[in-house]
């Protein structure tokens, strides 16, 4: 497996924006997200921070 750093050209090929965005979240606050929909880097939490995540799947009934 390859790891490439610069998906740029794939993120365009696939009609996705590369668009860089930053918030600024305080303890308590949320964001919720299609990875569908939005590229994101899955950045690891920065030593001695904790970060906490929730998970949860929609199954149309």
């Amino acid at each position: 497996m390859t790891l490439t750093e610069d998906l740029s050209s794939d993120m365009q090929s696939l009609g996705v924006s590369n668009e860089a965005l930053g918030y600024d979240l305080k303890a308590g606050d949320a964001l919720l997200f299609s990875p569908f929909l939005l590229a994101h880097r899955c950045l690891l939490p920065a030593p001695g921070q904790k970060r906490y995540t929730v998970c949860f799947t929609l199954i149309p009934s």
